[in-house]
Protein backbone atom coordinates (compact mmCIF):
# COMPACT_ATOMS: atom_id res chain seq x y z
CA UNK A 1 0.00 0.00 0.00
CA UNK A 2 1.34 3.42 -0.95
CA UNK A 3 0.49 6.55 1.00
CA UNK A 4 0.25 9.64 -1.22
CA UNK A 5 -0.53 11.96 1.68
CA UNK A 6 -2.03 12.07 5.16
CA UNK A 7 -5.09 9.83 5.22
CA UNK A 8 -4.88 9.22 1.47
CA UNK A 9 -4.15 5.64 0.41
CA UNK A 10 -3.26 4.36 -3.02
CA UNK A 11 -3.59 0.58 -3.07
CA UNK A 12 -2.13 -0.06 -6.51
CA UNK A 13 -0.38 2.25 -8.88
CA UNK A 14 0.98 1.53 -12.34
CA UNK A 15 4.25 3.18 -13.32
CA UNK A 16 4.33 2.45 -17.03
CA UNK A 17 2.88 5.72 -18.31
CA UNK A 18 4.16 9.23 -17.76
CA UNK A 19 1.17 11.54 -17.34
CA UNK A 20 3.40 14.40 -18.39
CA UNK A 21 0.80 17.15 -18.69
CA UNK A 22 -0.42 17.09 -15.09
CA UNK A 23 0.46 16.14 -11.51
CA UNK A 24 -1.09 12.77 -10.67
CA UNK A 25 -0.28 12.95 -6.96
CA UNK A 26 -1.97 16.33 -6.73
CA UNK A 27 -5.03 15.06 -8.59
CA UNK A 28 -5.35 12.28 -6.01
CA UNK A 29 -4.99 14.85 -3.22
CA UNK A 30 -7.78 16.89 -4.78
CA UNK A 31 -10.26 14.01 -5.06
CA UNK A 32 -9.48 13.03 -1.48
CA UNK A 33 -10.66 16.36 -0.04
CA UNK A 34 -14.18 16.15 1.37
CA UNK A 35 -16.06 19.24 0.16
CA UNK A 36 -19.77 18.76 -0.57
CA UNK A 37 -21.99 21.80 -1.21
CA UNK A 38 -21.76 24.44 1.54
CA UNK A 39 -18.69 22.69 3.00
CA UNK A 40 -16.07 23.74 0.44
CA UNK A 41 -13.72 25.57 2.85
CA UNK A 42 -11.15 22.71 3.00
CA UNK A 43 -10.94 22.76 -0.80
CA UNK A 44 -10.50 26.54 -0.96
CA UNK A 45 -7.85 26.36 1.76
CA UNK A 46 -5.94 23.78 -0.28
CA UNK A 47 -6.24 25.57 -3.61
CA UNK A 48 -5.55 29.21 -2.77
CA UNK A 49 -1.84 28.78 -1.85
CA UNK A 50 -1.30 26.84 -5.09
CA UNK A 51 -2.96 29.57 -7.15
CA UNK A 52 -0.97 32.25 -5.34
CA UNK A 53 2.31 30.84 -6.73
CA UNK A 54 1.32 31.96 -10.23
CA UNK A 55 -1.37 34.60 -9.81
CA UNK A 56 -1.21 38.29 -9.03
CA UNK A 57 -4.06 37.90 -6.57
CA UNK A 58 -6.39 35.30 -5.14
CA UNK A 59 -9.35 35.81 -2.85
CA UNK A 60 -12.74 34.38 -2.00
CA UNK A 61 -16.15 35.84 -1.36
CA UNK A 62 -18.67 35.26 1.41
CA UNK A 63 -20.13 32.16 -0.23
CA UNK A 64 -16.68 30.65 -0.80
CA UNK A 65 -16.12 31.24 -4.53
CA UNK A 66 -12.38 31.53 -5.23
CA UNK A 67 -11.12 34.18 -7.68
CA UNK A 68 -7.62 34.46 -9.13
CA UNK A 69 -5.86 36.46 -11.81
CA UNK A 70 -2.72 35.54 -13.70
CA UNK A 71 -1.36 38.66 -15.41
CA UNK A 72 0.04 38.38 -18.91
CA UNK A 73 0.78 41.04 -21.50
CA UNK A 74 -1.25 44.19 -20.75
CA UNK A 75 -2.21 44.44 -24.42
CA UNK A 76 -3.34 40.79 -24.68
CA UNK A 77 -6.93 39.56 -24.23
CA UNK A 78 -8.22 38.13 -20.96
CA UNK A 79 -9.68 34.63 -20.85
CA UNK A 80 -11.54 32.76 -18.12
CA UNK A 81 -10.96 29.25 -16.75
CA UNK A 82 -13.82 27.87 -14.67
CA UNK A 83 -14.34 24.81 -12.45
CA UNK A 84 -16.26 24.08 -9.26
CA UNK A 85 -15.00 23.05 -5.83
CA UNK A 86 -17.84 20.88 -4.55
CA UNK A 87 -18.89 17.31 -5.17
CA UNK A 88 -22.33 15.85 -4.70
CA UNK A 89 -23.21 15.26 -1.06
CA UNK A 90 -22.20 11.93 0.47
CA UNK A 91 -21.39 10.85 4.05
CA UNK A 92 -17.67 11.23 4.80
CA UNK A 93 -15.57 8.08 4.81
CA UNK A 94 -11.99 7.01 4.16
CA UNK A 95 -11.37 6.44 0.46
CA UNK A 96 -8.78 4.17 -1.10
CA UNK A 97 -7.57 4.53 -4.66
CA UNK A 98 -6.37 2.37 -7.51
CA UNK A 99 -4.35 3.68 -10.45
CA UNK A 100 -4.41 0.89 -12.99
CA UNK A 101 -4.86 0.38 -16.74
CA UNK A 102 -4.92 4.12 -17.29
CA UNK A 103 -7.71 4.83 -14.78
CA UNK A 104 -7.92 6.42 -11.36
CA UNK A 105 -10.81 4.96 -9.39
CA UNK A 106 -11.96 3.96 -5.93
CA UNK A 107 -11.12 0.56 -4.52
CA UNK A 108 -14.66 -0.78 -4.30
CA UNK A 109 -13.64 -3.65 -2.01
CA UNK A 110 -12.59 -1.23 0.74
CA UNK A 111 -15.59 1.10 0.67
CA UNK A 112 -17.89 1.21 3.67
CA UNK A 113 -21.07 -0.87 3.46
CA UNK A 114 -24.42 -0.70 5.18
CA UNK A 115 -24.35 -3.12 8.11
CA UNK A 116 -27.84 -4.44 7.34
CA UNK A 117 -28.07 -4.55 3.53
CA UNK A 118 -24.40 -4.92 2.66
CA UNK A 119 -24.76 -2.23 0.00
CA UNK A 120 -21.96 0.26 -0.57
CA UNK A 121 -22.60 3.52 1.25
CA UNK A 122 -23.06 6.55 -0.97
CA UNK A 123 -19.67 7.84 -2.13
CA UNK A 124 -18.04 9.38 -5.21
CA UNK A 125 -14.48 9.59 -6.49
CA UNK A 126 -14.75 13.35 -7.09
CA UNK A 127 -13.43 13.69 -10.61
CA UNK A 128 -16.45 15.95 -11.06
CA UNK A 129 -14.96 18.49 -10.79
CA UNK A 130 -11.52 18.04 -9.29
CA UNK A 131 -10.41 17.25 -12.83
CA UNK A 132 -11.21 20.83 -13.80
CA UNK A 133 -9.24 22.21 -10.87
CA UNK A 134 -6.16 20.11 -11.66
CA UNK A 135 -6.27 21.26 -15.29
CA UNK A 136 -6.25 24.89 -14.16
CA UNK A 137 -3.31 24.30 -11.82
CA UNK A 138 -1.40 22.45 -14.57
CA UNK A 139 -2.04 25.29 -17.03
CA UNK A 140 -0.78 27.89 -14.58
CA UNK A 141 2.41 25.88 -14.14
CA UNK A 142 3.17 25.49 -17.84
CA UNK A 143 1.52 28.26 -19.87
CA UNK A 144 3.93 31.13 -20.54
CA UNK A 145 2.01 32.94 -23.27
CA UNK A 146 0.73 36.52 -23.30
CA UNK A 147 -2.92 35.94 -22.39
CA UNK A 148 -4.25 37.27 -19.10
CA UNK A 149 -6.08 34.49 -17.26
CA UNK A 150 -8.93 34.92 -14.81
CA UNK A 151 -9.99 31.92 -12.73
CA UNK A 152 -13.26 31.24 -10.97
CA UNK A 153 -13.67 28.17 -8.77
CA UNK A 154 -17.29 28.19 -7.70
CA UNK A 155 -19.13 26.62 -4.80
CA UNK A 156 -22.49 24.84 -4.62
CA UNK A 157 -22.55 23.95 -8.32
CA UNK A 158 -24.06 20.57 -7.50
CA UNK A 159 -27.14 22.17 -5.92
CA UNK A 160 -28.19 24.30 -8.83
CA UNK A 161 -25.26 26.67 -9.26
CA UNK A 162 -25.85 28.70 -6.11
CA UNK A 163 -22.20 29.74 -5.98
CA UNK A 164 -21.84 31.07 -9.52
CA UNK A 165 -25.09 33.00 -9.16
CA UNK A 166 -23.54 34.98 -6.28
CA UNK A 167 -20.23 35.92 -7.92
CA UNK A 168 -18.89 39.47 -8.13
CA UNK A 169 -19.99 40.49 -11.59
CA UNK A 170 -17.29 43.09 -12.13
CA UNK A 171 -14.73 40.25 -12.18
CA UNK A 172 -16.20 39.03 -15.47
CA UNK A 173 -15.86 42.23 -17.46
CA UNK A 174 -13.67 42.32 -20.55
CA UNK A 175 -13.31 38.54 -20.89
CA UNK A 176 -12.67 37.44 -24.47
CA UNK A 177 -13.84 33.87 -23.90
CA UNK A 178 -14.25 31.28 -21.17
CA UNK A 179 -13.52 27.57 -20.82
CA UNK A 180 -15.66 25.71 -18.32
CA UNK A 181 -13.85 22.49 -17.38
CA UNK A 182 -16.71 20.37 -16.09
CA UNK A 183 -17.96 17.88 -18.68
CA UNK A 184 -17.80 14.10 -18.46
CA UNK A 185 -16.27 11.85 -21.13
CA UNK A 186 -13.66 12.81 -23.73
CA UNK A 187 -14.07 15.27 -26.57
CA UNK A 188 -17.45 16.83 -25.80
CA UNK A 189 -17.77 20.52 -26.63
CA UNK A 190 -20.97 21.79 -25.02
CA UNK A 191 -22.25 24.79 -26.99
CA UNK A 192 -25.79 25.02 -25.60
CA UNK A 193 -27.71 24.27 -22.40
CA UNK A 194 -31.49 24.40 -22.15
CA UNK A 195 -31.68 26.28 -25.49
CA UNK A 196 -29.18 28.86 -24.22
CA UNK A 197 -26.45 29.25 -26.84
CA UNK A 198 -23.14 29.52 -25.02
CA UNK A 199 -20.63 30.54 -27.63
CA UNK A 200 -19.82 32.15 -30.96
CA UNK A 201 -18.94 30.15 -34.04
CA UNK A 202 -15.41 31.44 -33.79
CA UNK A 203 -14.90 30.05 -30.31
CA UNK A 204 -16.43 26.68 -31.16
CA UNK A 205 -14.26 26.31 -34.27
CA UNK A 206 -11.17 27.35 -32.37
CA UNK A 207 -11.81 24.81 -29.59
CA UNK A 208 -12.60 22.09 -32.14
CA UNK A 209 -9.48 22.70 -34.22
CA UNK A 210 -7.34 22.81 -31.08
CA UNK A 211 -8.75 19.40 -30.12
CA UNK A 212 -7.96 17.98 -33.54
CA UNK A 213 -4.36 19.20 -33.30
CA UNK A 214 -3.92 17.55 -29.88
CA UNK A 215 -5.55 14.25 -30.92
CA UNK A 216 -8.46 14.48 -28.49
CA UNK A 217 -10.66 11.43 -28.94
CA UNK A 218 -14.37 11.54 -29.78
CA UNK A 219 -14.56 15.26 -30.54
CA UNK A 220 -18.14 16.40 -31.02
CA UNK A 221 -20.42 19.36 -30.48
CA UNK A 222 -23.22 18.58 -28.04
CA UNK A 223 -25.99 19.94 -25.82
CA UNK A 224 -25.16 19.84 -22.13
CA UNK A 225 -26.90 19.48 -18.80
CA UNK A 226 -26.63 22.27 -16.24
CA UNK A 227 -23.17 23.62 -15.47
CA UNK A 228 -21.78 27.01 -14.49
CA UNK A 229 -21.46 27.69 -18.22
CA UNK A 230 -25.20 28.37 -18.33
CA UNK A 231 -24.99 31.27 -15.88
CA UNK A 232 -21.74 32.58 -17.34
CA UNK A 233 -23.35 32.82 -20.77
CA UNK A 234 -26.91 33.84 -19.91
CA UNK A 235 -26.30 36.27 -17.04
CA UNK A 236 -22.68 37.36 -17.35
CA UNK A 237 -22.55 37.34 -21.18
CA UNK A 238 -19.31 35.36 -21.33
CA UNK A 239 -18.61 33.64 -24.67
CA UNK A 240 -17.86 30.14 -23.38
CA UNK A 241 -17.96 26.38 -23.86
CA UNK A 242 -17.94 23.48 -21.42
CA UNK A 243 -15.50 20.75 -22.44
CA UNK A 244 -14.88 17.16 -21.39
CA UNK A 245 -12.23 16.56 -18.76
CA UNK A 246 -12.07 12.77 -18.66
CA UNK A 247 -14.28 11.61 -15.80
CA UNK A 248 -16.93 8.93 -16.28
CA UNK A 249 -20.02 7.79 -14.31
CA UNK A 250 -20.06 10.86 -12.06
CA UNK A 251 -22.15 10.92 -8.89
CA UNK A 252 -21.66 7.17 -8.36
CA UNK A 253 -19.21 4.90 -6.52
CA UNK A 254 -18.12 3.64 -9.97
CA UNK A 255 -16.86 7.06 -11.03
CA UNK A 256 -13.44 6.89 -12.67
CA UNK A 257 -10.98 9.20 -14.39
CA UNK A 258 -9.53 8.10 -17.71
CA UNK A 259 -6.00 9.40 -17.20
CA UNK A 260 -5.11 9.18 -20.88
CA UNK A 261 -8.16 11.29 -21.81
CA UNK A 262 -7.47 13.64 -18.93
CA UNK A 263 -3.85 14.07 -19.98
CA UNK A 264 -5.02 14.94 -23.49
CA UNK A 265 -7.52 17.42 -22.10
CA UNK A 266 -4.76 19.34 -20.31
CA UNK A 267 -2.86 19.50 -23.59
CA UNK A 268 -6.10 20.55 -25.34
CA UNK A 269 -6.69 23.48 -23.02
CA UNK A 270 -3.08 24.60 -23.35
CA UNK A 271 -3.36 24.43 -27.14
CA UNK A 272 -6.58 26.47 -27.04
CA UNK A 273 -4.72 29.21 -25.17
CA UNK A 274 -1.46 29.08 -27.08
CA UNK A 275 -2.98 28.95 -30.55
CA UNK A 276 -5.46 31.71 -29.69
CA UNK A 277 -2.53 33.95 -28.77
CA UNK A 278 -0.94 33.22 -32.14
CA UNK A 279 -4.19 33.77 -34.03
CA UNK A 280 -4.75 37.09 -32.31
CA UNK A 281 -1.30 38.24 -33.35
CA UNK A 282 -2.29 37.52 -36.97
CA UNK A 283 -5.28 39.81 -36.63
CA UNK A 284 -8.15 37.39 -37.10
CA UNK A 285 -11.56 39.07 -37.11
CA UNK A 286 -14.22 38.34 -34.52
CA UNK A 287 -17.27 36.37 -35.68
CA UNK A 288 -20.32 37.48 -33.76
CA UNK A 289 -22.90 35.01 -35.01
CA UNK A 290 -24.00 32.31 -32.57
CA UNK A 291 -23.53 28.59 -33.07
CA UNK A 292 -26.56 27.06 -34.75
Amino acid sequence: MLDAGDGMKVIKREKTFDFAAFNLDRLIELVDIYAPPKEETPMADFIEPLLAKYCEFTNRDAIGNVYAFRRGDPSAPTVLLSAHQDTVLYPPQDKYYIVQNGYLQLNIDLLERDRYTGNIRSVVLGGDDRCGIEIILSILETYDGPLNIKIILSTREEIGGEGISEVRRDFFQDIRFGLVLDRKFSGDIVTSIERQMLCTKKLYQHVLQSGIRTNVKDLRETVGSYSDAYFLSKRLKVDCVNISVGYYQPHTSLERIDLYAFNNCVRWVKEILESYSWNESKGLQEIDSKVR
